[in-house]
């Protein structure tokens, strides 16, 4: 007897799904607190990524750079004041797949990174909802609010090298002329952060972030800085601007290495680190570091500070930091 054809059984859709990705940066922001912490999370990345300089601006100026020619309309809500980071180190292939992995990254398994690309970012959208990043010949906007690019894109990546510029004009102008970025040369040698401050309350957050903020988070930093860059391994310098309505940029602060310890510095971190990636692969017991360094803030004086260092099997590093006045 010939076989019966089996019946077709139909079901329904069934499964776990996601929350919004707005919720899950939500949860997110809750464990990594507002405030100073924000500007050191981009300043530990720029480190892992070897970046030397790392800048900062608040550009304040609200109707400057137009909202006609842009990819999307919505988006013109995105082109007023806005948080500018920049440093001279290139995004590699790793960084873009790194952003895109929220709770998860490649530095993990590298001791000698600590910034956690894929979650410690997040910090940033306290007070933004799109950032954007520029670096060699692409720029990439982050929408977890999956509304600007199509229903269920969380953001989009276009090359510097298609005609988008010309026909988007004012979609670009806010990374034109930027601290040394100037998009229309087709590729950026260096990576430049935009963090349009958020104006209203959003899905993802209900803190407006104003000016006034930003500048809090710069005096922070201001304060800070002097010891935050005797302990990153490969920056050597940070600095502060501001753009106000006119369009007038000031400089606001600079904390450097001086240059009369700088090369010692350079060789004495670059000998630590290959001793400590000797350390984790069991190679040797223990590390010993001392650096004398001379730490300068904007062309003035400075401290002299003394640091020494010993790092264990168990990668703990006990460091003692003792200030000596030059």
């Amino acid at each position: 007897m010939a076989a019966q054809p089996r019946k077709t059984v139909k079901g329904k859709s069934y499964g776990q799904r996601r929350p919004p990705l707005t919720h899950i940066l939500k949860s997110i922001l809750e464990r990594y607190p507002d405030g100073g912490q924000i500007l050191k999370e981009i300043i530990q990345n720029a480190d892992d990524a070897g970046a030397t300089k790392v800048s900062f601006l608040l550009d304040s100026r609200q109707d400057f750079y137009g909202g006609n020619s842009l990819v999307a309309p919505s988006l013109s809500q995105f082109q007023g004041p806005a948080l500018y980071a920049q440093n001279n180190a290139l995004f590699e292939e790793s960084d873009w797949e790194n952003l895109q992995k929220l709770m998860d990254s490649n530095k993990k398994n590298d001791p000698l990174k600590v910034g956690r690309f894929g979650i410690g970012f997040n910090s940033v959208y306290h007070l933004t909802d799109l950032p954007s990043i520029v670096s060699g010949d692409c720029i990439v906007f982050l929408d977890p609010h999956e509304i600007h690019f199509g229903r269920g894109e969380t953001g989009q990546q276009f090359s510097l090298e298609d005609e988008l510029l010309e026909n988007h004009e004012d979609q670009f102008k806010p990374y034109e002329n930027v601290l040394d970025c100037k998009i229309s040369t087709r590729f950026y040698n260096g990576t430049l952060f935009r963090f349009p401050l958020r104006s209203a309350p959003s899905d993802l957050s209900k803190k407006v972030y104003s000016k006034e903020k930003v500048r809090k988070l710069f005096q922070a930093l201001k304060e800070e800085a002097p010891v935050i860059l005797l302990f990153l391994k490969n920056i050597e310098e940070i600095s502060l601007f501001e753009t106000d309505e006119r369009g007038v940029k000031r400089h606001v602060f600079t904390v450097r290495l001086s240059d009369s310890c700088r090369q010692e510095v350079r060789e004495k971190k670059r000998n630590f680190l290959n001793n400590l990636r000797r350390l984790s692969d069991g190679q040797i017991k223990n590390i010993n570091l001392s650096l004398d360094l001379h730490v300068l803030e904007k062309t003035e004086g400075g401290e002299r500070w003394k640091i020494n260092g010993l790092c264990t099997t168990r990668l703990m590093l006990e460091i003692q930091l003792s200030k000596n006045c030059p």
